[in-house]
């Protein structure tokens, strides 16, 4: 007797949302120039330059490793791993090339 299949749409939506949340705040980043931290004296300091453009890079690859695990559950070919990151990492790079 087989064991039931498991059914992967817990799998999804988590990788779903660690993707759109990396890539929001990638965005969010990228846009605002920097991010904004804020330490246990309670004291606001902005990271901004290439610090925040790291802080950025570090959010898009995140959520290209998101879209890795969406396209896992999904059991997509080389390809298609190779065109998800493409659609995460292109655009914001066109935009800091863009923009510089």
């Amino acid at each position: 007797m087989n064991p039931p299949a498991q059914d992967p749409t817990a799998e999804r939506l988590a990788a779903g949302l660690l993707t759109a949340f990396f890539a929001l705040f990638g965005w969010f980043t990228l846009w605002q120039g920097g991010v904004a931290l804020k330490g246990k004296s309670s004291a606001t300091s902005f990271v901004d330059g290439h610090a925040g453009m790291l802080v950025a890079g570090f959010a898009f690859i995140v959520a290209t490793l998101g879209v890795a695990l969406l396209l896992r559950s999904f059991k997509a070919n080389r390809p298609a791993y190779c065109i998800g990151g493409a659609v995460v990492l292109v655009p914001p790079l066109v935009f800091v090339l863009l923009h510089a």
